[in-house]
């Protein structure tokens, strides 16, 4: 079976592509279903859960196909697993109490070379390094960096697994030349201070990190910087709301994006039920299209002016059967194909991106931190009543993946 994982260390995403078992036992654990161990074959060959090496006893069944379960007893999660066909995806949770306490590489000894990976020493050697996490060794006293709290008005306030140093810019030495920081040419504005000397600053506040900088007078100093984990996504008209995020809650007081539905285009709302497959295009914008002539009535779609009209016929007889009407910037989102008497004919409606991943920014196990700066609701029905709300709408997410490779390294 083929397997593949998305996400970061507590959130992950196993598909299996090949029909026959999985190999995973299944138990209650309070309002969890978990995984209680692996099974195998008769003559105790590894199925492809196992063999993956992916899922671990004791982690959490989190999703089922991009539908949550966590809200599900273990009776119905297993009929669920026992009709399911394949593609299998499923997600999963490590479940906090067995997550190992993370910290970034120790520091060197004194004399001794630095082993820290994707590392580079500043005014010094470069090692290839990934974009997102950087490590970088300064000599010099003076790191000529600019920095700034998260929160400008908080910056004694210690907000947990949050990094509230951010880079805000670099200052040239006396001479007009390129500082240690900028020299480098790896940090960006915007990026969040993430470990001193092999120590995480995840939860400390910008206060007590800008003093442990000015006290940490030895040299050579190890700092590390990442890519900034969180983000805000602002939704302000009403049919914007981030509908398509389906979640789950976590103790924690935050919920995990398990899956983003695709949306129902402009046709689809208005022609579901009423559109079959073989349906033709009878009429643009009111003038009746000369049928058997597929190439000139796709131009015609395609150069239409909005707003545009479309009239479907029955194929036999050409009996009518819906109207849809798309405005200026609207796309069609239907599948036409060419009937055998060269008619444009209807296939099928195709998907939309919701809101919240039309953005961009979001992914499978991001995290929901705050809605509208207030605590996240403690169950889903919950939190999609608070994202259907009218109003403006403003999402502090968090990219878990990046989050936990900024701590663990």
């Amino acid at each position: 079976a083929k397997l593949s994982r998305q996400g970061g260390n507590d959130i992950y995403s196993v598909t299996f592509a090949e029909n026959g078992q999985i190999g995973l036992s299944f138990d209650q654990a309070g309002q969890y279903v978990v995984v209680k161990n692996f099974t195998r074959t008769a003559d105790n060959g590894m199925l492809p859960a196992e063999r993956g090496g992916e899922v671990k006893p004791g982690d959490i069944l989190v999703a089922f196909n991009g539908q949550q379960v966590t809200s599900l007893p273990l009776n119905r999660v297993m009929d669920r697993l026992k009709r399911a066909g394949r593609p299998l995806h499923l997600t999963f949770k490590v479940p906090s109490e067995t997550a190992v306490a993370r910290r970034l590489p120790s520091a060197p000894a004194a004399g001794q070379d630095s082993a820290l990976p994707s590392q580079q020493r500043a005014n010094g050697s470069n090692v290839d390094l990934p974009s997102s996490v950087v490590d970088l060794e300064f000599l010099e006293q003076k790191l000529n960096l600019l920095l700034v709290s998260r929160d400008e008005g908080k910056m004694e306030e210690a907000v947990p697994d949050s990094f509230a140093c951010l880079v805000k810019g670099f200052r040239r030495r006396e001479d007009g030349s390129l500082g240690p920081a900028e020299q480098n040419g790896r940090i960006r504005p915007g990026m969040a201070v993430a470990g001193v000397n092999g120590t995480s600053t995840s939860g400390m506040s910008f206060a007590a990190l800008f003093e442990l900088l000015r006290a940490t007078q030895a040299r050579p100093m190890q700092l590390r910087f990442c890519e900034d984990p969180e983000y805000e996504l602002n939704f302000d008209a009403v049919d914007e709301r981030p509908t398509d995020l389906r979640l789950t809650c976590f103790p924690g007081g935050y919920a995990i994006v398990t899956s983003m539905v695709p949306i129902k285009g402009p046709a689809e709302r208005q022609c579901e039920g009423a559109l079959e497959k073989g349906d033709i295009v009878n009429r643009i914008n009111g003038v009746l299209v000369e049928h058997g002539t597929f190439p000139d009535i796709v131009n015609r779609l395609k150069t239409a002016p909005r707003p545009l009209r479309i009239e479907f016929a029955k194929p036999e007889g050409g009996e009518p059967c819906c109207v849809a009407e798309f405005q200026e910037g609207e796309k069609l989102g239907i599948i036409f194909f060419k009937s055998p008497d060269g008619n444009v004919a209807f296939k099928a409606f195709s998907a939309f991106p919701g809101p919240a991943k039309a953005t961009g920014r979001v992914a499978v196990g991001h995290a929901i931190l705050n809605i509208n700066g207030e605590p996240v609701p403690p169950t889903t029905a919950e939190i999609e009543a608070r994202l259907s709300q009218p109003g403006s709408l403003r999402l502090q997410m968090r990219d878990m993946a990046l989050h936990e490779q900024a701590i663990d390294g």
